[in-house]
C-alpha cells in the first residue's frame, strides 16, 4: 500500500500532477493507494485548467471514498490542555490563571484549533519559543499562548502588533487625551482588522482585548464603528 497524505496542502498544480501520476501508474497489481485530502480542496484544483469537474474527474481515480467525521472540539481542547499543561508544568500558579484560560479559549484560541494538526503546530512552536526566549516563568502563561496563537496562525496580525507596540500596549484610559489621537487610533485598528477574513476578525479581536487593555477600551467606544 502507498499512503500520500496531505495532498491538500499542495499547490494547484502540484496536486493535478499528482492526481495524473497516479491515474497513469494505478492499475499496477498488489497496489493500493490510499489517499488524505480536503475534497474541497483537490476538487476546486482540479477543476480549474481542464473541461471536466473536478468531482468527476476525482471519481475516476477514487474506488472507495471514505469521508472522516470533523474532530471532536472537546477532545481536541483536551489534546491541546495535555500539550501546554507539559510544556508549562514548571510555571507558577500565579502566571497561568486558569480561569483567566477558561475566558481566552472559547471564541478565541477555539477558533484557530480546528484538527489535531492545529494542535500539534501550537503546541510544537510554543514549547520551542517559551523554552528558547528566556522568560520562562517571568511572563504571563496565557497572554503568551495567545500570542503564539496569533504568530502561527495570523501571522500578518503578529507582525503589526510587533511593529506597532504603541498602538497596542499602555495606558488603557482614554480620558484627556486628544479626540484626534483616539479617532486616528481607531483608524489605524479599522484598518488592518478590516483585512483579515471576516470569520477570524472576532477571535483576533477577542484574544487582543483579553491582552491589551488599551484595545478594550478603544473598541468598547467606537461609536458605532464596525470593527468586524
Amino acid at each position: 500500500m502507498i499512503v500520500i497524505d496531505d495532498i491538500d496542502r499542495l499547490t494547484p498544480e502540484e496536486i493535478r500532477q499528482l492526481f495524473r501520476v497516479i491515474k497513469a501508474v494505478a492499475d499496477f497489481p498488489n497496489v493500493l493507494y490510499l489517499l488524505a485530502f480536503d475534497r474541497e480542496m483537490v476538487v476546486k484544483a482540479l477543476t480549474e485548467k481542464q473541461d471536466l469537474p473536478g468531482d468527476q474527474y476525482l471519481e475516476k481515480i477514487v474506488q472507495v471514498p471514505v469521508d472522516l467525521p470533523a474532530p471532536d472540539r472537546t477532545a481536541l481542547q483536551e489534546m491541546l490542555s495535555e500539550r501546554l499543561d507539559t510544556i508549562f508544568r514548571d510555571t507558577p500558579e500565579e502566571l497561568f490563571d486558569q480561569s483567566y484560560w477558561n475566558n481566552v479559549y472559547p471564541g478565541g484560541v477555539e477558533h484557530f484549533i480546528a484538527t489535531p494538526r492545529d494542535v500539534v503546530r501550537l503546541a510544537n512552536a510554543t514549547s520551542l519559543t517559551y523554552a528558547q526566549s528566556g522568560i520562562r516563568g517571568e511572563v504571563n502563561a496565557v497572554d503568551f499562548i495567545s500570542l503564539e496563537v496569533i504568530r502561527v496562525f495570523q501571522p500578518s496580525v503578529y507582525y503589526i502588533i510587533r511593529d506597532n507596540e504603541e498602538a497596542f500596549a499602555g495606558a488603557a484610559e482614554f480620558a484627556g487625551v486628544p479626540e484626534q489621537s483616539a479617532d486616528d487610533l481607531r483608524e489605524f485598528h479599522e484598518a488592518w482588522i478590516k483585512n483579515l477574513p471576516e470569520h477570524s476578525r472576532g477571535p483576533i479581536r477577542r484574544l487582543l482585548t483579553q491582552m491589551f487593555p488599551k484595545l478594550e477600551e478603544l473598541w468598547g467606544n467606537t461609536h458605532g464603528i464596525n470593527m468586524g
